[in-house]
């Protein structure tokens, strides 16, 4: 999982000279698109790269999505402030937390369109790790994100 991207796999590792420093890097192929990212093993802490959560995680990850709303601040900077740094952060327990609060937001007031694209980058990011960990298509992955935003019946 690589935060500012998406999840991917790594297709190969390679010694490369960039620099002029020699390094050995991942080519990783994202999820949903055909870009392919280099990145240096030896950084991978540094720059938010981490495995993908397990399968065993989805119960956690789907609970994330209907957990009671996050404490946001009112005030619009702080508030965006706050949901980008939860995005960089790569994490999907904190994404899927903040996927429910936002979705929850839109319906009962409404999103200004900043925070509508950051709820569908959310979205992207998340749906990109379940679509490696379930072994399916981000579409399919994306479905199981909104039919687990559902509160059950």
């Amino acid at each position: 999982m690589y935060a500012p991207e998406g999840a991917g796999t790594v297709l190969r590792s390679t010694e490369k000279t960039v620099l002029g420093r020699r390094a050995t890097y991942h080519e990783i192929v994202l999820v949903g698109s055909r870009m392919r990212i280099l990145v240096p093993a030896d950084q991978t802490d540094a720059i938010a790269v981490r495995p993908v959560v397990q399968k065993g995680e989805l119960g956690r990850i789907a609970a994330m999505l209907t957990e009671r709303d996050m404490a946001l601040p009112n005030s619009w900077p702080q508030r965006q402030r706050m949901e980008r740094d939860i995005m960089a952060t790569g994490d999907a327990y904190r994404i899927a937390h903040l996927i429910g609060t936002l979705n929850r937001r839109a319906s009962q007031l409404g999103l200004a369109d900043t925070e509508r694209a950051l709820l569908n980058d959310a979205r992207h990011l998340l749906g990109t790790e379940l679509a490696l960990v379930r072994d399916t298509t981000l579409h399919d992955a994306q479905s199981w994100i909104e039919e687990h935003l559902q509160p059950e019946a």
